[in-house]
């Protein structure tokens, strides 16, 4: 995960994705788009102790298509 990224729940039949981004420096970290309606403040982006900011959407891969 050196550049971040995201991790498919599909193995599981579940329709939700983890993303994670190494910004250990930032003091916040969203991800925007369509399925969020542009909402930056739904479904907010959490820093752990190592400096990786994680999210976890639900039903996000139902609504990308994949």
């Amino acid at each position: 995960m050196e550049n971040g990224g995201v991790r498919s729940g599909r193995k599981h039949r579940a329709r939700k994705a983890q993303f994670e981004f190494p910004a250990p420096e930032a003091r916040a970290v969203d991800i925007v788009g369509n399925f969020k309606h542009w909402d930056t403040k739904t479904n907010p982006m959490e820093k752990d102790g190592k400096g990786i900011w994680r999210n976890m959407m639900p039903n996000i891969l139902k609504e990308v298509g994949s």
